[in-house]
């Protein structure tokens, strides 16, 4: 048996890296991701299933362009293709939602899943995605946005 100093780093969020810089930029990138969505209200993860949040599809979709930029810089060079997709296709179903969960991205969870949960026609924000594909079984009760 041996005895070993380890160093990790430990982000805001909890996550536990070996590399500083790898800790850094995810820092960077959580940042970033927190700016991008400024424009919403947090993210209420106890929306009840019989009720939504009310967002301005202005904003929503203003969220949702900056996130997508945010997915071109990490993975654009990985996925050229994708810079010639806009964000309305690629939704978390596609290729690019699985590459995020995938690669355990803070993008997909801080970000990419809450729009699963977002009808952009109408700007509602309800708390599964199924709501989304099925309109007609969707929540009727709007519940305010909790306060940032």
């Amino acid at each position: 048996m041996r005895t070993q100093t380890i160093t990790q780093y430990v982000a805001d969020d909890g996550r536990i890296f070996q590399d500083y810089a790898k800790c850094l930029a995810h820092e960077q990138l959580v940042k970033r991701l927190t700016e991008a969505t400024s424009v919403l209200p947090p993210r209420c993860h106890t929306i009840p299933t019989h009720g939504y949040i009310q967002h301005s599809t202005e904003q929503l979709n203003l969220a949702l362009q900056r996130v997508w930029g945010i997915i071109l810089d990490e993975y654009g060079d990985e996925y050229p293709e994708w810079r010639d997709m806009l964000p309305a296709q690629a939704h978390p179903g596609s290729l690019v939602g699985r590459v995020l969960y995938d690669s355990d991205s803070p993008i997909d969870v801080l970000a990419y899943r809450r729009f699963a949960c977002c009808d952009f026609r109408t700007g509602r924000e309800y708390q599964q995605p199924y709501f989304v594909q099925h309109p007609a079984e969707a929540p009727t009760e709007y519940i305010p946005p909790a306060a940032g």
